[in-house]
């Protein structure tokens, strides 16, 4: 009988996936918060995404996906063992190696889209390993700009008052006119 379990255990293959073996168990949980919590115009806006392996093994390949809402312009990540890449309106992150306890927070540096006075954030984290609890894979989080910046038509919106006290007869508009007609002369 020895012989037979010496045979079994050599012809099985070890699977490992960046050390990780194929059959590893971790409780992977992902938070997002934004730093300031409220948007202010287009001031950038920094989003960490925190990653946790709540156990009871350590994992590997462990993907976060961090989705920017349509129009919220990327700026930087900045991470220690993450290797984040932009790619459309995804920040997306990888590390090879996850043991039991927080990996280094990814913070995400982003511009508030125009005219948007709400915008909703998403962090899913994922793995080969199993993970017995899913439903902390994902975290959203909605940021309000209480005061959005709306884009202008071009010309930036100018507009002509009429001249002071009535007492030319240039008018509105009149201003710019002139000032158009000296210059093709």
């Amino acid at each position: 009988a020895g012989k037979l379990l010496n045979y079994m255990a050599a012809a099985l293959p070890t699977v490992a996936y960046a050390g990780a073996p194929f059959c590893a168990v971790a409780d992977l949980s992902v938070a997002l918060t934004a730093s300031p919590s409220q948007a202010s115009g287009l001031d950038p806006l920094t989003l960490r995404v925190a990653v946790q392996n709540l156990g009871p093994s350590y994992t590997g390949n462990v993907l976060v996906r961090l989705t920017l809402p349509k129009l919220v312009p990327y700026i930087d990540t900045s991470t220690q063992d993450f290797a984040c890449q932009p790619s459309g309106q995804e920040v997306l992150c990888r590390l090879a190696n996850l043991p039991v306890g927080s990996a280094p927070a990814i913070d995400v540096i982003v511009q508030p889209a125009q005219g948007e006075s709400t915008m909703t954030f998403e962090a899913t984290v994922s793995a080969p390993s199993s993970d017995l609890v899913p439903d902390n894979n994902r975290a959203t989080l909605s940021v309000s700009n209480p005061m959005p910046v709306y884009a202008r038509p071009a010309g930036g919106g100018l507009s002509c008052a009429a001249a002071r006290g009535g007492d030319s007869a240039i008018g509105t508009g009149g201003v710019l006119l002139a000032a158009w007609a000296l210059w093709r002369r």
